[in-house]
C-alpha cells in the first residue's frame, strides 16, 4: 500500500512539473568555436548525465544520420552527416560538452552547411530542424540519467530500511532477554546475581541499539530528502 501511495504521489508530481521540465531543455544560440568550426552554436542544458555518456549517445545520433565521427576529449566532430530537414547536402557537425556543476552539463553543437554555421537568420527551416534534434537529445539523456539517479537513491534508502529492520529485530531480542532474565530472578533467587549481570549486559546492548537506531533513523530521514529531490528532478525531465 505504501508503494502504491508513493507511485500515485509521483504521478501527481509528474503532471504538476511537466511544463517546468520542458523549460529545462530550452535551446539557445551564440557564437562559438568547436573542433575547428566557428559560428552560431546551439546550446542546451543536460541533467545528471556524465560527459562520457553524452559523448557516446551523441555519437549514436550522428551514426543514425550516417555521419563519420571522431571524438577528442569532450568534443565530437562528425562529417558527411545527412539530415534532409537541415540541408540537401551532407553537413558537418561539431559538438562539445562543458561541465556546469556536479549535476549539470552544457551541450553545444554547431551545424555547418555550405561553408557557414546554420542559424535562425541564414537558414530558418534548417535551424528549426537542428534545434529539434538537439532539444530532443538533451531531453532524452536528461530523463534517462535522472531516472538512473533516482533508482540509485531508492536502493540506498531500501538498504537503510533493511538495516533498520535488522536493528529493530535485535532490539526486540534484547528486550525479550531482559524480560526472561527478570523472570529468572523471581523464580530462582540463588541465580539472582548471574541473572542480574545478564540484565545489565542486555541493557547496555539495548542502549547501544537504541543509539544506532536513532542514528539510522536520522540517516533515513536525510536519505528520504535526497530521494524526494531525485524524484522531483525526474519529474522535471519527463
Amino acid at each position: 500500500m505504501k508503494k502504491i501511495s508513493n507511485l500515485l504521489f509521483s504521478s501527481i508530481l509528474f503532471f504538476g512539473v511537466t511544463l517546468n521540465a520542458q523549460e529545462k531543455n530550452e535551446v539557445s544560440q551564440s557564437e562559438k568555436s568547436i573542433s575547428g568550426l566557428s559560428g552560431n552554436a546551439l546550446s542546451v542544458e543536460i541533467n545528471r548525465a556524465s560527459q562520457e555518456k553524452i559523448i557516446e549517445e551523441w555519437e549514436d545520433v550522428m551514426d543514425d544520420y550516417d555521419g563519420k565521427t571522431e571524438v577528442s576529449g569532450n568534443q565530437v566532430h562528425a562529417t558527411e552527416v545527412e539530415v534532409e530537414e537541415i540541408s540537401a547536402e551532407k553537413i558537418e557537425v561539431a559538438a562539445r560538452v562543458e561541465k556546469i556543476s556536479e549535476t549539470k552539463s552544457a551541450f553545444l553543437v554547431i551545424f555547418f552547411s555550405g561553408g557557414k554555421a546554420i542559424s535562425s537568420t541564414n537558414s530558418p527551416a534548417g535551424f528549426v530542424a537542428a534545434k529539434n534534434i538537439v532539444q530532443r537529445f538533451a531531453k532524452r539523456i536528461s530523463q534517462e540519467a535522472t531516472e538512473e539517479y533516482q533508482e540509485a537513491q531508492g536502493k540506498i534508502l531500501e538498504e537503510l530500511n533493511d538495516e533498520l529492520e535488522d536493528l529493530n529485530d535485535d532490539q526486540e531480542d534484547a528486550k525479550k532477554e531482559i524480560e526472561d532474565s527478570e523472570e529468572k530472578i523471581e523464580e530462582a533467587k540463588e541465580d539472582k546475581k548471574e541473572a542480574q549481570e545478564t540484565i545489565e549486559e542486555n541493557k547496555e546492548e539495548k542502549t547501544e541499539l537504541e543509539q544506532k537506531q536513532d542514528a539510522l533513523n536520522k540517516k533515513i530521514k536525510d536519505q528520504q530528502k535526497v530521494l524526494d529531490g531525485a524524484k522531483q528532478e525526474k519529474k522535471e525531465y519527463k
